[in-house]
């Protein structure tokens, strides 16, 4: 990866002296931001460019080239591909749109591109990108003409998008946000995001690494990837409800949508995943002050007004606002005219008008071990007050240096002042009290991660789900199972089922309930229904053997073929719940906890994980929920078993992630019982994976 960004030779492919040209414009690039390297540059005629007379081929260039910079039509570049392989050349930075993203799925100029480049051993970035710059060397291969050099720091981005990563660089230097590198890798045919980030990873001019990407080459790779890096990653994902466009077949399939899986992978991987844009351009600038190491806020402000919107957000995110000592009053009030102050947090600062007297309250208020962090909210007219605001700006870098405590400053000014203040000063500004507070939110996650990131992933196979076997009919008939067949697979897994019998006539029901006893539950047994109380196919609290023939005569009239059920002891009450899993197509295997029943896809109330996971993992999913309140007893509802239920998520990811056959997994409902009687499951189905669409679903 390091000739990417260090070449020390780099040709331009597609260079004419068209003013319309693209590719002489990388050339002009090259030579404003002054890479140290030597520059070529290819062309079908041979008229001068930007000071450089173009080869007809690469094959006549005499010296060694490390990386090729190719911007022509998308029809050529398999051949340019060739020509590079024949002449030796590594790297390739495809530009040339017209692939995948014109062509569609399974692109055939992209396929061919792949093949020569495999052949030749030629790792390449693209197409449809605009390259890289490296402010290190001067290496800037964009086709668009990049006026600013930017100011040189340790953020480094990755962006599918030349035009959304180009901004955010640009948005970033206007906060004094320094830039180390910038990819744009486009289609990712061959080089992928996580390829990007490890190398980052390893960077020494790496301090932060922001990524805007539209869709995932590998998700679990890039899990496994992120995990390991322990630079903060602050992720924008957009393209988020595909899934939404299809009909799922399982619970499990409906809830673990593609946006959700995202977001519980990235938080497995310690990556912060911004909202949308703003979001993300203000959590990255924050991440160059000093972390927020815990949640106790001190605001100052100038507005009364905005510190209650401050106070709505710091509830909002869950920060606290601890009533500060009265050491810290006496310290400040002199500074209040008539020494009018009250003494709350936030503080309102109105009556203050000597502005470089801030200073020395922020100060104060860093001194103070009950905070670790200040908001700083202020108000002023730039042309009356601005060279004296200005003064006591400057002195907030080295305050946030000396107590190694985040100041983030909220300004209300005029549009121009902005400007100036974004640019001649070295501290990040934010435009309202909620960026700002939400900014020092993911500074606080970032700051746990940091303390407790683990690879991934981290847990053993476990031998005796490597045993488990799916029953053979379904697999040869290519059929998802039955109820009873995936109420035998879950009691070979070791999962605790409410006691059941498959039958299929009503004496061998009447004969099944005397050893059960009742109350009983009869469900339609078929791998075709997959929401049986839809249609009838489940009857509950049969108290004797007159309601059983009864129910038992019900199914017989929505049943089209041999009919076949399940009798099932009715299980004790408790809290309804759904455990399941799903394959994802980038994620790979996912589980998911939620509240179960027949209100399942009504609440979404889901959180789910990358599969396989351990115990602590599957006691924050239940954390997450919001009826974890229920399961912690409400209303008279004793505690639940949440120890047992973490047990079978847990156990539950360990199936949906060894047994490679299984495509969706449900446990719904599970009854989790009172605390230390464990649950019982009394309904589960199992979809196995094939290429056929599923008929019933």
């Amino acid at each position: 990866m390091d000739k990417f960004f260090f070449p020390e030779s780099v040709v331009v492919v597609g260079v004419s002296s068209s003013h319309t040209n693209l590719a002489r414009r990388i050339l002009a690039n090259l030579k404003r931001f002054g890479f140290t390297g030597r520059i070529y540059a290819a062309g079908p005629r041979p008229e001068e460019v930007e000071g450089f007379k173009p080869y007809k081929s690469v094959l006549d260039i005499e010296d060694k080239i490390d990386l090729a910079i190719v911007l022509t039509p998308a029809a050529v570049v398999p051949q340019i591909a060739e020509e590079c392989g024949r002449k030796g050349i590594t790297h390739m930075l495809i530009e040339s749109g017209g692939f995948g993203e014109f062509e569609g799925d399974g692109s055939p100029t992209e396929k061919k591109l792949l093949e020569v480049c495999r052949r030749h051993g030629i790792r390449f970035v693209g197409p449809n990108c605009i390259g890289i710059i490296n402010r290190e060397n001067g290496l800037c291969t964009p086709f668009a003409r990049v006026l600013d050099r930017f100011v040189k720091g340790g953020l480094s981005a990755i962006s599918q998008s030349g035009g959304v990563g180009a901004s955010f660089i640009m948005d970033m230097t206007l906060d004094f946000v320094g830039v180390s590198k910038f990819v744009s890798f486009g289609n990712a045919v061959d080089v992928k995001e996580h390829d990007l980030i490890e190398y980052l990873s390893d960077d020494p001019e790496t301090e932060v690494i922001a990524a805007y990407l539209e869709g995932l080459s590998d998700g679990r790779k890039l899990l496994e990837t992120a995990s390991r890096v322990k630079k903060p990653i602050v992720m924008l994902k957009s393209n988020r409800h595909q899934s939404s466009k299809k009909i799922a077949c399982s619970h499990s399939a409906a809830l673990a949508g593609d946006d959700r899986v995202c977001r519980a992978a990235m938080q497995q991987a310690g990556v912060l995943l911004a909202q949308d844009y703003m979001s993300w351009t203000n959590i990255t600038k924050q991440l160059f002050l000093p972390p927020m190491r815990g949640k106790r806020l001190a605001v100052l402000s100038r507005s009364g007004g905005h510190a209650v919107l401050a106070a709505d957000a710091i509830d909002e995110f869950g920060f606290e606002l601890p009533a500060f000592p009265q050491s810290f009053f006496e310290a400040v009030k002199e500074y209040f005219q008539g020494g009018i102050i009250k003494l709350q947090n936030p503080l309102d600062m109105g009556q203050i008008f000597y502005h470089p007297i801030l200073a020395h309250i922020i100060e104060e208020a860093l001194k103070l071990n009950e905070i670790d962090g200040v908001l700083f909210i202020h108000t002023y007219d730039a042309q009356e007050e601005g060279d004296i605001v200005h003064t006591m700006l400057s002195q907030i870098p080295d305050l946030i240096r000396r107590y190694s405590k985040p100041v983030t400053v909220v300004l209300h000014t005029q549009r121009e002042e902005r400007t100036y203040v974004r640019e001649n000063f070295r501290i990040p500004v934010f435009r309202t009290p909620r960026f700002a507070v939400e900014a020092m939110h993911y500074s606080r996650i970032n700051h746990e991660y940091v303390n407790s990131k683990k690879a991934w992933p981290y847990v053993s196979k476990d031998p005796d789900i490597d045993r488990l076997a799916l029953p053979g009919a379904a697999l040869e008939a290519g059929r998802d199972l039955t109820l009873s067949e995936s109420l035998e697979f879950c009691e070979a897994a070791g999962l605790k089922l409410a006691p059941w019998r498959r039958v299929i006539s009503l004496n061998e029901a009447l004969q099944a309930a005397s050893g059960l006893g009742y109350p009983l539950a009869l469900k339609l047994c078929s791998s075709e229904t997959s929401h049986k109380t839809d249609v009838g196919g489940v009857r509950l609290g049969i108290r004797n053997d007159s309601e059983l023939r009864e129910a038992w005569g019900r199914l017989e009239e929505i049943s089209d073929a041999a009919l076949e059920a399940v009798l099932q002891k009715m299980s004790e009450p408790g809290i309804e719940m759904i455990v399941g899993g799903k394959t994802d197509d980038s994620f790979g295997p996912v589980v998911l906890v939620g509240s179960g029943g027949i209100m399942t896809e009504l609440l979404e109330d889901v959180s789910a994980r990358v599969a396989p996971i351990d115990i602590d993992d599957a006691n924050e999913m239940i954390e997450e929920l919001k009826g974890v309140r229920m399961l912690k007893g409400f209303r008279g509802f004793p505690p639940a078993d949440t120890k047992a239920l973490a047990t079978l998520i847990a156990k539950v990811s360990g199936i949906i992630h060894q047994v490679e056959a299984i495509a969706e997994l449900d446990l719904n409902p599970v009854i989790v019982h009172a605390d230390g009687e464990g649950f019982s499951i009394v309904d589960a189905r199992v979809i196995l994976k094939k290429p056929r669409s599923r008929q019933g679903c």
